[in-house]
């Protein structure tokens, strides 16, 4: 009997709605406008943090191969890096383009702050050994979130710019601009930048440009 009674208040419950279907619709509505009032209103910051804190440090050696980068700016710099507090584990990469990037990361709950003052003051203890030309590039300690917040495309309609024309303007326009705003941080433009340079060959015999005199007299600098 209770069984039956349970079944029959279903039938009725689902019939009255089905017999009425404006009162479906404006209940409907009132849920999904409740919805929308409540969303600024939830406690998000509250949520527990599952991906753990990273801190980034880049380098570049302007000109160097990927394995003269790994062994005199990559394997110094993560070998400086010991003793840092909540530290889990380090990964780098080493690229031909000369740009090392060192991955740290940290125990949930560390802050991230506290993190990266610490491996500054790390980083300076290994200055002496790192080249001069990366040390003139500057070496960027930094927090990062290892997802994407958002991702923008630039296109040209009418094909007059390649990938490499469309790098170069959004490194030069794009990423200074958005840099400087108050949230602007952790940019990077997803494309190889290529500088070109024309120069008539009869200028070159001109200027006879040793480049291994030149590199020697920065080097010396």
């Amino acid at each position: 009997m209770a069984a039956e009674k349970l079944n029959k208040a279903r039938r009725s419950f689902a019939t009255h709605f089905i017999d009425r279907p404006v009162t479906a619709w404006v209940i409907a509505l009132l849920v999904m406008i409740a919805g929308v009032i409540s969303i600024k209103s939830l406690p998000v910051s509250q949520f527990p943090s599952i991906a753990p804190p990273m801190i980034s440090v880049t380098a570049t050696y302007p000109g160097a191969s990927a394995q003269v980068i790994e062994d005199t700016v990559t394997q110094v710099i993560e070998n400086k890096m010991k003793g840092l507090d909540g530290l889990l584990y380090m990964s780098s990469t080493s690229e031909s383009t000369g740009q090392a990037e060192i991955q740290l990361y940290f125990r949930n709950g560390t802050d991230a702050d506290i993190a990266q003052m610490q491996i500054q003051n790390k980083l300076q203890t290994a200055m002496s050994s790192i080249p001069d030309a990366v040390q003139k590039q500057g070496i960027q300690v930094a927090k990062k979130a290892r997802n994407f917040l958002m991702v923008v495309t630039l296109v040209s309609p009418d094909k007059s710019l390649n990938a490499f024309d469309l790098g170069d303007y959004a490194a030069t326009h794009v990423i200074d601009q958005i840099s400087r705003s108050k949230r602007g941080r952790n940019l990077a433009v997803q494309c190889r930048i290529r500088h070109a340079y024309l120069v008539e060959p009869a200028s070159i015999g001109e200027i006879r440009i040793d480049v291994h005199r030149r590199r020697q007299r920065d080097s010396s600098q």
